[in-house]
């Protein structure tokens, strides 16, 4: 038997809620994918062209464009409007670029060691407008030159007599008179630059999306540091990572002056590896449906964060964990992310001593990590019951309330909530002095045989009611027994310490007197010495005045 056995029997009532809510208002239309692809590639490709034309130095670092995020990695939560794209930069060998731990983790130096040897107008010399002073790649000044392309290559475009540029898009390669006219606007977030489009179609429905694209520059394995989760050759195909310029936070333990030198990993590919393939078939559904729950409770908890709870699952458990079914995946998920938001603490997959979390206020961690425990009590205390109550955190007011007419759960399930239901009726129709009354049941609409049987239901409640009274009054009677007894037993303690006491008096009242005695003694025997008048009796009369 699987060691999860256990897990599928006690979630399975709640199985084809789960699919259905992941298959039916998570999954993504395949026509407004396949428009939005095309527009993306429409989009890009012309940004990059107008770039390459206008830059020499990006014509030189550019090699390729990465589809990561959420989209390409079919972890996307509704509708398919936004994308991110990398854009990937390699710095030339002659530099000897070197890339090593900062006092951060999580985050890199990147230095190119050769480039100050070289005189002025000499290849790659351009390359200094994205260093500092000594030679360390600088997040502010490829962001600043980034910003700077991209408002060159939108200034090439048409405007129409709104001032308002635009782009008119091929929506279908073989019908090149097939049009499609988008307005971009560009701004500028962290680390990316997003490119947001909008127009209508041909049915005047808007259409929106935002683009981000990161520049990025990408290193082999050789300059991967040991202070990270090594990724051989081996387990991953992909044998590259990627630094981003995403900034440090400011706080007091970063220098303000060497601030822009810090840069964060990105391994992307590799963690798509991880995820990916037929021994993950409940992953990626049951990652969608808490981020699906985020989004219901509008909790600011970044996307990457609750992958990488998954990253640290896939690493702990075996495969057969994640073909086990979806409603035990996503619960044993749940309670992960629960524990991880309760410790206030999500530790970054490559390098645990970085908490991705640490930036958030503790109190709003906190109010989430509460609110989640409060579902996972409420959906384990009602799962065999209501398999539907899940719904209620995933999904609108409206969408939960049809649930029951667009869902079945089975008959076996189905009959355990009817009884439930039944149950629960009775007990607010039915008096327990009056369980034989069959008026309510007959208003219920219920059946003879279904009468009867919740007759029996409603007497045997009656009895085992009685029973667990009779049981609570002996349990009383008990206590109250073995409270006399310990009253009883404390009350010769009290005796006892007071004779005890009164010893204790009577003993120094004696110990008083011996010592008045022994005091008039010591004076009788100092003047009998002293009338003697021995030669050395001072001596000794000095010595006893000096005992103690």
């Amino acid at each position: 038997m699987s060691k999860y056995a256990e897990l599928k029997k006690r979630y399975d009532s709640m199985e084809n809620v789960l699919q259905y809510i992941s298959q039916r208002s998570i999954a993504l239309e395949d026509e407004a994918k396949k428009r939005n692809n095309a527009i993306l590639k429409e989009v890009t490709d012309m940004v990059i062209g107008k770039i390459k034309e206008k830059n020499q130095l990006f014509r030189k670092l550019y090699t390729e464009t990465f589809y990561g995020g959420s989209f390409y990695d079919n972890l996307k939560v509704g509708c398919p409007d936004e994308f991110d794209l990398d854009l990937i930069l390699n710095m030339p060998d002659v530099t000897k670029p070197i890339v090593w731990c900062s006092d951060h983790s999580g985050f890199v130096y990147v230095r190119l060691t050769e480039l100050s040897t070289l005189a002025p107008k000499e290849p790659h010399e351009d390359l200094k407008v994205l260093l500092d002073d000594t030679s360390f790649l600088a997040t502010n000044k490829l962001l600043c030159w980034f910003e700077g392309l991209i408002t060159s290559a939108l200034n090439g475009l048409p405007r129409d007599a709104h001032a308002r540029t635009y782009l008119d898009v091929i929506r279908n390669r073989s019908h090149p008179d097939d049009i499609l006219r988008l307005y971009i606007e560009a701004r500028k977030s962290g680390p990316a630059f997003t490119l947001h489009l909008y127009g209508k179609d041909d049915s005047n429905t808007d259409i929106k999306l935002d683009i981000d694209l990161v520049p990025c520059f990408k290193f082999n394995e050789t300059q991967w540091s040991n202070k990270y989760k090594k990724f051989s050759a081996k387990k991953y195909k992909s044998k590259t990572f990627l630094v981003v310029a995403k900034k440090l936070k400011e706080t007091g333990s970063v220098n303000t002056l060497t601030i822009n030198r810090y840069w964060r990993l990105s391994l992307q590919e590799q963690e798509r590896e991880l995820i990916s393939g037929n021994d993950f078939q409940f992953l990626k559904p049951a990652l969608r449906l808490l981020k699906k729950l985020r989004d219901n409770d509008n909790h600011k908890i970044a996307s990457y964060f609750i992958k990488t709870v998954f990253l640290w699952k896939v690493e702990k458990e075996d495969s057969s964990f994640w073909s086990t079914s979806l409603s035990v995946v996503f619960m044993c998920m749940l309670k992960m992310y629960q524990e991880y938001l309760e410790n206030k603490e999500i530790p970054y997959f490559w390098n645990s001593n970085y908490n991705l979390i640490a930036c958030l206020k503790p109190c709003t961690v906190t109010d989430i990590a509460n609110r989640f425990q409060r579902i996972i009590n409420a959906v384990e205390k009602s799962v065999i019951e209501d398999p539907y109550l899940i719904g209620k955190y995933l999904l609108s007011k409206e969408d939960y309330a049809t649930l029951p007419t667009s869902v079945p759960i089975g008959k076996k399930h189905g009959k355990r909530k009817q009884n439930t239901e039944c149950v629960n009726a009775l007990m607010t129709r039915l008096s327990l002095n009056d369980t034989t009354d069959s008026a309510p049941l007959e208003q219920l609409g219920f059946d003879s045989e279904t009468r009867e049987h919740y007759r029996y239901l409603s007497d045997r409640l009656e009895e085992k009611n009685k029973e667990n009274m009779q049981s609570i009054m002996r349990s009383l009677n008990q206590q109250a027994i073995d409270l006399h007894d310990l009253s009883l037993s404390l009350k010769k303690v009290d005796r006892k310490m007071d004779a005890i006491l009164k010893n204790h008096e009577e003993t120094n009242k004696e110990l008083a007197v011996m010592n008045e005695r022994v005091s008039v003694l010591e004076d009788r025997f100092k003047v009998t010495l002293f009338n003697i008048n021995l030669p050395g009796i001072n001596d000794i009369l000095e010595n006893l005045t000096n005992h103690p």
